[in-house]
């Protein structure tokens, strides 16, 4: 499998994010890759994680989203502590819009949760779908990357077959 990764270096520096191969991680809490042989953006987040390093995390994941234009998210939430409502509303309103215009398709985003928050979550925001012109991002929840994965492959092939996602 062939991955380039991502590693953050200064967040002042106007967002510049160099990519390199050698490790994908932002103070130990965000790892990002891009898997050329899927084509897709691999994302995990650890721990507990401030607004302003999700702020950081998420303008690296841009540097990526901006070179690659992946159009299948792999985004693991796992093993990462609770988020501010605050800051999941800053990734809808600033992140996914951005991304969708840099890749300009549509963009699939399997979620991988822990068992415990699950539940809850799907409860809040199953289903969203984000459109920005005629571009969606469409978003499932999951509980193993595996069945992530197999989902992204199939609206990809149902997208490239024509058919409405």
């Amino acid at each position: 499998m062939s991955t380039d990764k991502l590693i953050a270096t200064d967040y002042a520096a106007n967002f510049q994010f160099p990519l390199e191969t050698s490790g994908a991680i932002i103070e130990g809490k965000l790892e990002a890759s891009y898997d050329q042989d899927s084509e897709t953006l691999n994302i995990r987040w650890k721990g507990e994680v401030r607004s302003e390093e999700i702020k950081r995390g998420y303008a690296s994941i841009m540097q990526m989203v901006r070179h690659y234009k992946p159009r299948k998210w792999v985004l693991n939430l796992q093993e990462r502590d609770g988020v501010k409502r605050d800051d999941q509303r800053w990734v809808f309103k600033y992140v996914f819009p951005r991304a969708l215009r840099a890749v300009n398709d549509d963009i699939f985003l399997a979620v991988i949760l822990p068992v415990h928050a699950y539940h809850s979550v799907l409860t809040d925001i199953d289903g969203d779908e984000l459109i920005v012109e005629d571009k969606f991002l469409v978003l499932q929840h999951f509980l193993y990357p595996e069945e992530g994965k197999r989902w992204l492959e199939s609206m990809v092939e149902m997208k490239e077959a024509g058919a409405e996602v």
